[in-house]
């Protein structure tokens, strides 16, 4: 009872950092995977998953689902069931830090967990599967001293249904798992009966039998999703370096995401430091031994288990990099406990021989901590807010009945954003390996409309490919940023306004749209030209007077020009504003420089067609 003050303040401290602007920040990609998963009943969910080999098991997406029935599908809805998860983090840990170790330890382990920038990150997203599978093994590994000692066919129970929620939850359970074999065959190699009780008979092969029981259950799914995994997830092998897989799976670890990677080093060299002091020095007994009674001389604390706990699901996690290349630094959040439980044990080892330094360090934690936090919520560098939100809202302002929107990444987010528009919602390339000529003609067809396009260079098109189709072949009409989004309008060529102006070698320039410092013009061939000619613009004065100008040969070069074809030739200059200004475009051989003839009427210059006139 003496430790349930303190951690009745933790946990309070944890629910405030964990609600405090909890639907703030926009959904990342990932969060919008959640919300479209939702929106299927439980079983069509499963069906999804081996459709299209999606790397999280259902346990998740059925809760998740389960609670968007009773609370909607707001940031702050979805987020709210991560959040309350994540409180049961900071009790659990004190209950495996009292257990293993001695209760100061797990007073402030619990206190990390509470306060920790990465957890407070984790509880503040929409994808809960890390706190599913966390209290689960935190509850497992809560029992394992249990089942080693056989007290309770019901602990036995308890550990299985425990393994099977957290591998249900998240596949990287399976190295915290495995971990626990550290603390089974390293503690006690040869277990040792307590004279009297009859415990600790067979402890490793419970434990063995226990973990059977447990592949046996999630067995089933297995054979299911393994063959899935092979020709999709599996099937893509990474190339990250282990030395910039240990800094940022570390540093995240240590730090939390908000920090620059410098002073992710610090904080990791920092956390390094305390559980070396907690490897090295810690000689008292736990409160709570494996087999040997309380207060066995021969009782150790579990610091070997502890860097297991860590170890093993680092290496694991980077040797499924090397089959798949797709790493988020909080898959290693499986580690959390096993680490903040060595730093504080380090922390317990400085109270206890120099209360000054100890609360020292204390008081830099949190400072670094809260520094963290602040980064978290309020600096835009690390938000996952990208601006979805302004986009929708120029969306529902300037988009009009038959016209569609675009992206060129599979991002459910934007999806999320633009549910409620009545927006054709298109993703195009459907893969990174596509086939261009049918890309191509996939977005000549979109661009009977008028067209919305969020434009992002991922590794589904990395060149950027579709937005230069687009601006090849389609009017620019709006091009405006929303923080870091982008938004662009295209128009179909044809909503060009019409020009009637011929110029030698079977060339027409037969319309133009203009926009802010931007003049797109619309050309076409009656027979293929026979050279190769660059455009001119010049914004001409009242006295024809060229105040500034654009060269540039079209895209496409003249000479490739076909019949019929109907040619977008874009020109971004300054364009005055402060006076009546008449624009003029015509071309020239970029060799010797002299103009093609314009066989209609000139304007202002020799060979120069007159596209339109702009009045301040």
């Amino acid at each position: 009872m003496r430790r349930l003050a303190p951690l009745i303040f933790i946990v309070a401290i944890g629910f405030a950092l964990r609600v405090h602007l909890l639907g703030h920040q926009e959904l990342r990609g990932d969060e919008g995977f959640t919300w479209n998963y939702i929106q299927k009943p439980p079983l069509e969910i499963v069906a999804t998953i081996i459709r299209e080999g999606d790397p999280q098991p259902p346990l998740h997406y059925w809760l998740q689902w389960a609670w968007a029935q009773f609370t909607g599908d707001t940031e702050f809805a979805m987020r709210a069931w991560s959040a309350l998860l994540s409180l049961l983090l900071a009790p659990l840990v004190y209950q495996v830090g009292r257990k293993l170790w001695r209760d100061e330890v797990g007073v402030i382990a619990a206190g990390l967990t509470a306060i920790h920038p990465q957890q407070v990150w984790l509880a503040q997203d929409a994808r809960n599967m890390y706190q599913l599978a966390l209290i689960a093994l935190l509850i497992a590994a809560y029992l394992l001293p249990e089942l080693i000692r056989r007290t309770s066919r019901a602990h036995w129970l308890g550990y299985v249904a425990c393994g099977v929620v957290a591998m249900y939850s998240h596949y990287y359970s399976l190295f915290f798992l495995l971990a626990h074999g550290a603390y089974v065959f390293t503690l006690s190699p040869v277990p040792r009966v307590v004279r009297g009780t009859g415990e600790g008979r067979g402890g490793g092969r419970d434990w063995l039998a226990a973990g059977l029981a447990i592949a046996a259950l999630v067995a089933p799914w297995a054979i299911v999703i393994l063959p899935v995994y092979s020709r999709g997830q599996l099937a893509d092998p990474g190339s990250l370096s282990f030395l910039r897989y240990t800094a940022s799976m570390v540093g995240d670890l240590t730090a939390g995401p908000a920090f620059p990677e410098s002073a992710k080093l610090i904080v990791a060299l920092a956390f390094a430091a305390l559980c070396t002091l907690a490897i090295l020095f810690t000689t008292q007994p736990p409160n709570h031994p494996t087999i040997q009674p309380p207060n066995h001389p021969t009782a150790q604390p579990p610091t070997l288990y502890l860097l297991s706990a860590i170890l093993i699901p680092f290496i694991g996690i980077y040797a499924i990099v090397a089959a798949r290349a797709t790493l988020n630094t909080f898959y290693f959040v499986f580690a959390f406990p096993a680490a903040y439980l060595l730093a504080a044990g380090g922390a317990h080892t400085l109270l206890k021989r120099n209360r000054l330094i100890g609360a020292g360090i204390a008081i830099l934690a949190v400072i670094t901590f809260g520094i963290g936090l602040n980064n978290h919520y309020r600096n835009p560098q690390y938000s996952k807010t990208r601006g979805m939100r302004e986009l929708a809202a120029r969306l529902a302002q300037a988009s009009q009945p038959g016209d569609i929107y675009l992206a060129n990444t599979p991002d459910p987010a934007q999806v999320y954003y633009l549910r409620r528009l009545g927006l054709p919602f298109h993703m195009q390339p459907g893969s990174p390996n596509f086939n261009a000529e049918a890309l191509n003609a996939e977005i000549d067809s979109l661009l009977a409309h008028r067209l919305w396009f969020a434009p992002a260079r991922t590794a589904q098109d990395p060149t950027g490919y579709v937005e230069q189709r687009l601006l090849n072949t389609a009017i620019l009409a709006e091009d405006d940023r929303f923080g870091k989004m982008r938004l662009m309008l295209f128009l179909p060529p044809t909503a060009s306004i019409p020009i009637n102006a011929r110029f030698a070698d079977g060339i027409r320039l037969v319309g133009y749209y203009l926009t802010a410092n931007r003049l797109t013009l619309a050309w076409a061939a009656d027979s293929t030209p026979s050279a190769d000619y660059t455009v001119f613009v010049h914004a001409l004065a009242a006295d024809t007077f060229n105040l500034s100008g654009h060269d540039s040969p079209p895209h496409i070069p003249t000479s490739q020009w076909q019949p019929g074809q109907l040619i977008v030739d874009t020109h971004e200059f300054d364009i005055p504003i402060d006076q009546p200004v008449t624009l003029v475009a015509g071309m020239y051989l970029p060799a010797t420089g002299d103009r093609l003839a314009l066989e209609t009427e000139s304007f202002g210059e020799p060979d120069a067609a007159m596209v339109t006139t702009i009045n301040p």
